[in-house]
């Protein structure tokens, strides 16, 4: 079947960039004569701070679950590459023309694989340039460069290269030809993709779907209170939301990170956990999990700069002091005695948290706030303030706060993956065209069956996804409008949780907290 590939050698961008490429590849598969099938190894993830690295789709999110609900939702399935499926040849018998001998005919009718399984990427394509750090792939003519080489030139996988249309014109001139068989090959393949000119072919296609979201807001009523519901996104992205889940290996990861930080925390207060919690004792029951509060605040530095901050409220102990005293945040008909969650994990990148203000003035002082506020709510927890009835009394047990991100990607080792059975033949094709791209290897040295995210060069981008989805599986999710990640989170929980009402997301700013119902706006920082 015609399969669709990712001929970049991996995504670009932060994680959730990658993400809206990685919808706009899939959109193009549905709208590209209805394709059925995904090339998986051609989708790879790169690592936003450390250029030229990426990492198998497999590894990174679960493509068993993908591949079991993708046909009902109408999205194509991941499928592994087999030549003897993907590649073919056609031959067309003429009148007159030389015979040739066994030889030249087993030669003709060699399958030429246009996926090369060992470096990942389309067939004749030079990986020591894709994969080196220098590389500008936003300059790099990669689509011009398919096909250019021979026995390559069939891989262009262009309307010209179809299987019909090869066996018409073939058969149209089977008169003029100079044997007495024709052997033409096929590929199944469409290349797909583009990063020449800028932001790449995906992200316009991406921004093109956002731009079919004008729908007006929809005014709505509820609990006697005007909202305005902004409108579904694109049924292609809305699917991806609900199928695209972590791997066994990251669902692990921020599993047992939420599990730790609660006993830890459990151990240095001698305390444990209920559904809620006390602002002066906590009670505790060993069969419920515990009550996650995910805080996106966006508070890094160079963010406090940015455009989009004027939909954020700059100042982090402000963020906390404001949740702290959130009516929804507390146990009905506790008087604001109880809150509604155990732990507060915070989504923040600590490298830009920690670093010494680059501005001065008022927004030098709040950098360095923020600094010294993650600080104190990592020594003490938060909500250690007054109580909401303006007592000045003070919470006794604070509420714990962790984050998970970069020091527990450190704790994964994903499996390596295995070769193919057709790796002979592709590696003798490539030592012939770009002999230098086949790194030597030392046969002596047993590889580990495992890899660290360090060693692969992907802490970063791992880190996201575990941050991603530990705020997609909280109880309760707080975000800030002009943040894609914020907005992506907010639409992630709203389709996956859509039948029990959305999920509980919040959206804080300058001027407090609100509820979110609904899937999030079009991320935008004009408005």
């Amino acid at each position: 079947q015609t399969t669709l590939v990712h001929f970049d050698p991996y995504f670009m961008g932060g994680f959730r960039n990658q993400h809206m490429r990685f919808v706009a590849f899939v959109a193009a598969a549905v709208s590209y004569g209805n394709l059925s099938q995904i090339l998986l190894p051609s989708l790879r993830w790169s690592d936003h701070y450390n250029k030229s690295k990426s990492i198998a789709h497999e590894l990174l999110f679960d493509v068993d679950y993908w591949n079991s609900r993708a046909e009902s939702v109408g999205l194509p399935l991941l499928v592994d590459y087999d030549p003897n499926v993907l590649e073919g040849i056609i031959e067309i018998e003429n009148i007159g023309g030389r015979s040739r001998n066994e030889t030249e005919m087993a030669k003709a009718k060699e399958l030429i694989p246009c996926w090369n399984e060992t470096s990942s990427l389309y067939s004749g394509l030079d990986e020591a340039v894709l994969r080196h750090p220098g590389l500008n792939l936003r300059r790099t003519p990669t689509w011009s460069w398919i096909g250019q080489n021979e026995p390559y030139r069939h891989c262009q996988g262009i309307p010209e290269n179809s299987p019909s249309t090869i066996k018409e014109e073939a058969t149209a001139q089977a008169n003029n030809a100079t044997n007495t068989k024709s052997i033409y090959r096929f590929t199944h393949l469409i290349p797909h993709g583009g990063l020449d000119g800028g932001t790449g072919r995906l992200w316009w296609e991406y921004d093109i779907m956002q731009k079919k979201r004008t729908q007006a807001s929809v005014p709505t009523v509820i609990n006697g209170e005007y909202m305005k519901i902004h409108p579904e996104h694109h049924p292609v992205e809305r699917a991806v939301y609900e199928l695209l889940r972590p791997s066994k290996h990251i669902r692990l990861a921020y599993e047992t990170a939420i599990h730790t930080a609660l006993q830890t925390n459990n151990n240095a207060s001698n305390i444990t956990h209920h559904h809620h919690h006390d602002r002066g004792t906590t009670t505790t029951t060993n069969n419920e999990a515990p009550r996650l509060l995910a805080l996106h605040p966006r508070v890094e530095q160079e963010m406090l700069t940015h455009r989009c901050s004027k939909f954020m409220e700059k100042n982090l102990s402000r963020v906390f002091e404001r949740m702290e005293t959130f009516p929804p945040f507390f146990e009905q008909n506790t008087n604001g005695s109880k809150y509604r969650m155990d732990l507060v994990f915070i989504a923040v990148s600590k490298a830009q948290i920690a670093q010494k203000a680059s501005r001065g003035g008022e927004l030098g002082n709040i950098m360095n706030g923020n600094r010294d506020a993650l600080d104190n709510a990592r020594e003490r927890g938060l909500f250690v303030g007054s109580d909401n009835n303006n007592n000045n009394s003070s919470s006794t047990i604070p509420i714990p706060m962790f984050e998970s991100g970069t020091e527990v990607a450190k704790t994964i080792q994903f499996p390596r993956l295995k070769p193919s059975s057709t790796l002979h033949f592709v590696t003798e094709n490539r030592r012939k065209i770009y002999p230098q791209t086949i790194p030597p290897k030392n046969a002596s040295i047993p590889e580990s069956p495992y890899v660290s995210t360090l060693d692969m060069g992907v802490l970063e981008l791992v880190a996201s996804i575990i941050n991603f989805f530990t705020a997609v599986k909280a109880d309760i999710f707080v975000g800030v409008k002009g943040s894609t990640y914020s907005t992506d989170v907010f639409s992630v929980r709203y389709y996956q949780q859509k039948e029990e009402g959305g999920g509980e997301n919040y959206i804080v700013g300058p001027n407090g907290i609100e509820r979110l119902y609904g899937p999030a706006a079009p991320h935008a920082c004009s408005k």
